[in-house]
């Protein structure tokens, strides 16, 4: 199976706020406001089964790769226009410090230039790898989610934790999400189980409108996010030559990658590949990238 140089094949949704693409039975949910809390209860969805997963992750049916692995590590920057304020208007109360500093700026560039919050990927392999655990975790600390973006495997679940001394009721709009789990404080994790590849936001459903994150759910396991100082790891990838690419969700309107460099990965050994977003002549424009 040869994953695309596309962060994920079939994905040509439009970032929410463009014009509105023609429905395809291919196409990932169209994004749209998000509502206002609603006080139904529903029942949990299940995890999709392990035929839904191979029939999308592995349609060739590739043996499982468990073979050496190498890994790719770096660190993304960003040149352009300095990010933008959010709205002045975000109701944030004076005890949320931690979701005021996260959702202070239109998307977070460290000072030294590092993007935080954004996706690498690593494609272009001939082999099927799986992803390592069932779930892709995050947490609610200082009324904020402790990242904006999230990228899961098809066939992983969401967990999040709640540190903090108030409930909290994430909701993952654009997905099934027949219920509405309570995370109580310091309880355990609320459990969210994506049943389709594409893009979704995680928001909190107890009127908290600057709670969010982009989730991101692809067909191959070779991902990560980078951290708020703009740096990545990626592990578990086959050796061989492969494509190293990196998007971030609020800076482009298409899923194809912003940068991107082709690397030679050895088994057992540790590939330093640093990347670079150019962007001009503004944030909320499409601009060109190149590796650094």
């Amino acid at each position: 199976m040869k994953a695309p140089l596309a962060l994920a094949a079939g994905l040509v949704l439009a970032l929410s706020g463009c014009e509105r693409p023609k429905p395809r039975s291919d196409a990932p949910p169209v994004l749209t406001v998000i509502p206002p809390p609603s006080a139904t209860v529903e029942v949990v969805a299940p995890p999709v089964t392990s035929a839904q997963i191979s029939a999308s992750n592995n349609p060739s049916g590739l043996p499982v790769y468990t073979g050496p692995f190498g890994v790719i590590e770096g660190k993304l920057t960003y040149k352009g226009a300095p990010p933008g304020a959010e709205p002045q208007e975000l109701p944030i109360p004076g005890r949320c410090k931690v979701a005021a500093d996260t959702y202070a700026h239109h998307f977070r560039v460290a000072s030294d230039g590092g993007l935080g919050d954004a996706i690498v990927a690593v494609t272009g392999f001939e082999k099927y790898v799986e992803p390592e655990g069932e779930a892709v975790s995050t947490k609610i600390q200082g009324c904020a989610y402790s990242t904006r973006t999230l990228v899961l495997t098809f066939g992983q679940r969401l967990e999040i934790s709640n540190l903090d001394d108030e409930s909290y009721v994430p909701h993952l709009y654009g997905a099934q999400n027949p219920v509405q789990m309570v995370a109580v404080p310091h309880g355990p994790p609320v459990k969210i189980y994506p049943r389709a590849i594409g893009r979704f936001k995680l928001a909190d459903d107890m009127r908290r409108p600057w709670m969010e994150a982009e989730v991101l759910v692809f067909k191959f396991a070779t991902h990560a996010i980078t951290s708020p100082a703009g740096t990545y790891r990626v592990a578990r990838v086959p050796p061989g030559q492969v494509t190293v690419g990196a998007w971030h969700p609020k800076l482009s309107k298409s899923f194809a990658p912003q940068a991107t460099r082709d690397v030679t990965v050895v088994a057992g050994k540790t590939t330093t590949v640093d990347l670079e977003i150019v962007l001009a002549p503004s944030p909320s424009a499409s601009g060109s990238a190149r590796p650094r």
